[in-house]
């Protein structure tokens, strides 16, 4: 009787063109959390990058007071001085007047 059903579904995946799914496997879609972008505001004027490194490409500047959002998450780099206070690893992915970019988490509040 199996070999019989196993005969039947592969025959009918061969005529159709369909893929058969085993019973246990999940079709359910990973669900994430939203990022969260909140208001913040420049200590100085500040570079935005292209990437999480002082070394990459500058598409644009956030003046000194203006605000912009900012991801609550900061992203991990490598150790750079940012010329705000410190030294820091940290970069924060913003959003200013359309352009989105990293700047150094030090230089936002």
């Amino acid at each position: 009787m199996k070999n019989l059903l196993l005969a039947a579904v592969i025959a009918g995946t061969a005529i159709t063109g369909a893929t058969a799914v085993p019973a246990y496997a999940s079709t359910a879609s990973v669900q994430t959390a939203p990022v969260k972008y909140e208001p913040c505001k420049a200590w100085y004027a500040v570079k935005i990058r292209s990437k999480a490194s002082q070394s990459s490409t500058a598409i644009g500047v956030i003046p000194k007071g203006k605000k912009a959002l900012c991801n609550e998450k900061p992203v991990r780099a490598k150790k750079f001085h940012s010329g705000c206070f410190r030294s820091t690893p940290f970069w924060t992915k913003v959003n200013y007047k359309t352009k989105w970019g990293y700047v150094s988490t030090d230089c936002m509040h």
